[in-house]
């Protein structure tokens, strides 16, 4: 396995910065988009291609909302021959709520251009991703790679073919994503092309929320998906020769494959189809009736999570696992003159406005250890911004009291407070 390389793509500067959930590595450049982060020299794609023997993997973190340039194509196609790593992900504590305008969004406004290509060995999550006035064949093409909590809409696609979009690769897979509110289809695996797309929902699309092309290999796998409300149909099979199909629900009777769950409606099992909300509503009819992936060993421990990041348990139909868990989150005291971690320094995590817990609530509050850290375990189930404070004022020496802001994801939250000396 390769060296990490860490990449900013942020309209700061934070080239030096310590990388949130693997604080052994700070990053190493920062570019505004990831169209120029790809044409770099010294990081983009001629770096760690096999060609020249670099032995890396490389995290693109994006830390904003943007738009890419126009009439660029961003093609991770260009990486297909890589022996490690691409990561193109929303940055750590940056990510997304599992619906759309929650998170880190990248728009594309070009009436001509499709958008990115997933290649092999490329993996992109946890971002959400529009395109407007589209006329290309699509927004995501994955191609070999892997796809984890995606969110895609395209408001047109004069042209196209669907949203996401499997290319060549029996390789391609799709987990846990949604697409909404789409000019045409939401996720379609062409004639000719193979691919697996488990756990993803498919709502109020234009045409179909999920297609099959009508021919080509046995390589395709749907499983665990929801598709609600599309006005072409849920689900359209075009005379695909074979696939395997289980435990696929709809709101019409498409629902593809055995243990189908058929004529849903919609308003009975996820929050909202229309913005959409795809989270299941309580009393739902789908959370226990999906097939489990990981006893098949079909999902890694990083690719068996729901759209929020929360690890599938009793194994749903679409992106949602519902109910609460705990998740991971670390606050270091540093003194804000030397930088050297504070030890015994109290540390207060509360609720700060724009979350669904009243503001000062607190979370959970620790000691800090030898290492200057609070390790804890709150109970998440929604994303929530917190305010941090650290005090030390019983104990020489004495420090007044440091404050930051962030955020709990699904993934938890890694931060740091400075404090300043009161002696």
């Amino acid at each position: 396995m390769g060296t990490p390389v860490y990449i900013a793509i942020s309209s700061t500067d934070r080239t030096g910065d310590t990388v949130a959930d693997d604080t052994g590595f700070t990053y190493a450049d920062t570019f505004s988009s990831l169209t120029s982060a790809q044409a770099d020299v010294t990081h983009g794609v001629k770096d760690i291609s096999s060609g020249t023997g670099s032995d890396e993997n490389y995290f693109y973190d994006v830390f904003n909302s943007y738009s890419e340039p126009p009439n660029i194509l961003f093609d991770t196609n260009n990486w297909t021959i890589i022996d490690n790593l691409l990561v193109v992900r929303s940055a750590p504590n940056y990510e997304h709520a599992g619906e759309p305008g929650s998170g880190i969004v990248i728009t594309n406004s070009d009436s001509y251009q499709d958008m990115y290509r997933i290649g092999l060995r490329t993996l992109f999550k946890d971002l959400e991703f529009i395109a407007t006035a589209h006329g290309g064949s699509f927004l995501i093409e994955i191609n070999g790679g892997v796809a984890l909590r995606l969110i895609a809409k395209t408001s047109h696609l004069s042209g196209a073919d669907a949203a996401i979009r499997f290319g060549d690769s029996a390789l391609s897979k799709a987990v846990s994503c949604l697409a909404h509110n789409c000019g045409k289809s939401g996720i379609s695996i062409a004639a000719w092309r193979n691919g697996t797309i488990y756990n993803c929902a498919a709502i109020n699309n234009t045409e179909q929320g999920i297609k099959l092309g009508s021919s080509g290999g046995s390589g395709v796998y749907i499983r665990n998906n929801l598709s609600l409300d599309n006005a072409g149909g849920d689900y359209l099979d075009s005379g695909r020769a074979a696939y395997t199909a289980t435990n696929n629900a709809s709101s019409d009777a498409t629902a593809l494959g055995t243990s189908a769950i058929i004529n849903l409606t919609s308003t009975d099992e996820v929050e909202n189809a229309i913005t959409p909300d795809p989270h299941l509503k309580a009393g739902n009819s789908l959370e226990t009736l999906g097939v489990d992936l990981v006893n098949l060993s079909l999902l890694t421990a990083d690719e068996a999570k729901d759209i929020d990041g929360q690890p599938f348990t009793g194994w749903p139909i679409g992106c949602d696992q519902p109910g609460s868990f705990t998740v991971p989150v670390k606050v270091t005291a540093y003194d804000a003159e030397t930088l050297d971690p504070i030890v015994g320094a109290d540390v207060y995590i509360k609720a700060d406005t724009g979350g669904p817990l009243p503001e000062g609530t607190e979370i959970a509050s620790g000691t800090t250890d030898v290492n200057g850290e609070i390790n804890v375990t709150p109970e998440f189930s929604s994303i929530q911004p917190v305010l941090i404070q650290g005090r030390k004022g019983t104990l020489t020496p004495f420090y007044n009291e440091g404050k930051t802001i962030g955020t709990i994801t699904g993934d938890g939250f890694t931060g740091e407070v400075y404090m300043v000396t009161d002696e």
